[in-house]
């Protein structure tokens, strides 16, 4: 949209606005921005998974394990798809637009979003009946040993340093119940506030409702939710928002209809627990967002990767059953030749360092000293003979017999 302008400027008439970040106090309360203070902080990912055709498919999501207003978790849906893919629990990472609403946002709050873009491109972040003010831009740190902010499942244990942000696989339910792949952040860890002065092209200090959330960066927005309902976020490329970069964000109490599926009894303990803690679900150390827990092997229970891509909270075995390796037993148990067994019932060999005097033992079925005369020693041995024998005759025959 283009605006001409064709009357002369009137200098007569003075101008009020002033574009910086000390907003009047009206837009301040409009926006939320100025000197009031958020009363909620929420983490949001943008992402570039894949649709179940392997094509590249842009997506929303959440950095933190999703709560309603209450505090309470929303939960994936409970069904056999979920369950069997290992997503149980709190919502955490990309969601498609059909999945439960994980943005509830209390009526009359003012929020700030911090919106981590680990994606390869800059997208228009657009909230719908809300205008907002932009408060800082940084930058992502990415852990060291990723490659392009990625680290893969089957790398987790020999490429993650620990010193920044990575994001890795999760499976990813479409609309028809097939199957994509999804990403969630882990140990997400912000950098350096960046200046406006680097992004001259960007004029942001206005109030809006479209932001440009640039790659690599972390772009925080501050709203006043004053209106309650169902609204839409989503990026603002046509082709984005139509291949499921669009979420529901709702305004007051989150409707019946909104909600995942009821979230399965996890244990009450204060903050990350530690390795060796209990778990019951694959939230408790399969599908979290913080570094402490990933990969986290539970008392009774392991996250299992053999099968699929991404960990699967499972059952360890006891004495008796089959097993791959030590991970899969109960502790004080060990894998031996493919079972699980006590480590009181496992005594290792003393190792011997061979002695070159002591002659070598002698395998079953053969004699010491020289090898024995076999069949295939007796096969070899005839039709040498045979060849000694026959051949000077054969000879004979050719030359004296004529043609």
């Amino acid at each position: 949209m283009a605006f001409d302008v064709t009357l002369p400027f009137d200098s007569s008439r003075p101008d009020t606005f002033k574009p910086s970040f000390d907003l009047p106090a009206e837009v301040a309360r409009q926006v939320g921005h100025g000197d009031v203070e958020a009363t909620n902080r929420r983490r949001l990912g943008l992402f570039e998974g894949h649709d179940n055709q392997g094509r590249l498919q842009p997506l929303l999501g959440t950095i933190d394990p999703a709560e309603d207003i209450n505090g309470d978790p929303i939960c994936w849906p409970n069904d056999e798809k979920h369950e069997a893919l290992g997503l149980v629990g709190p919502m955490v990472g990309t969601a498609t637009w059909h999945g439960p609403t994980t943005e509830n946002i209390k009526l009359g709050a003012v929020e700030e979003w911090e919106i981590w873009n680990v994606s390869a491109d800059a997208h228009p972040i657009h909230l719908h009946m809300v205008h907002f003010g932009l408060v800082s831009r940084k930058e992502i740190v990415f852990d060291s040993g990723a490659v392009e902010g990625e680290i893969e499942p089957e790398d987790l244990e020999t490429a993650v340093v620990g010193d920044g942000t990575y994001y890795t696989d999760m499976p990813l339910v479409m609309h028809d119940g097939s199957l994509g792949e999804g990403y969630r952040v882990v140990n997400p860890t912000a950098g350096a506030e960046l200046s406006e002065e680097d992004f001259p092209e960007y004029i942001n200090n206005f109030p809006r409702d479209v932001v440009v959330a640039l790659p690599g960066q972390i772009t925080t927005i501050k709203a006043h939710f004053d209106k309650p309902g169902r609204f839409n976020w989503h990026c603002h490329i046509l082709a984005h928002e139509d291949h499921e970069m669009m979420r529901i964000f709702h305004v007051g109490d989150l409707p019946a209809d909104q909600r995942g599926g009821e979230c399965p009894m996890v244990d009450e303990t204060d903050g990350d627990p530690p390795a060796g803690a209990s778990c019951k679900s694959d939230a408790d150390c399969c599908f979290v967002s913080s570094p402490n827990r990933l990969g986290v092997t539970c008392a009774n229970r392991y996250c299992d990767t053999s099968v699929l891509a991404f960990g699967v909270c499972v059952h360890k075995k006891e004495a008796g059953e089959s097993c791959t390796s030590i991970n899969e037993c109960m502790s004080e148990m060990l894998c031996t030749e493919g079972k699980c067994s006590p480590k009181a019932d496992y005594i290792p060999e003393d190792p011997v360092d061979p002695d070159p005097s002591t002659p070598s033992p002698t395998p079953p079925g053969a004699t010491s000293g020289a090898r024995r005369f076999g069949p295939i020693d007796a096969v070899v041995f005839f039709t040498l003979l045979c060849s000694v024998a026959v051949l000077p005759n054969l000879n004979l025959m050719l030359v004296t017999v004529p043609w």
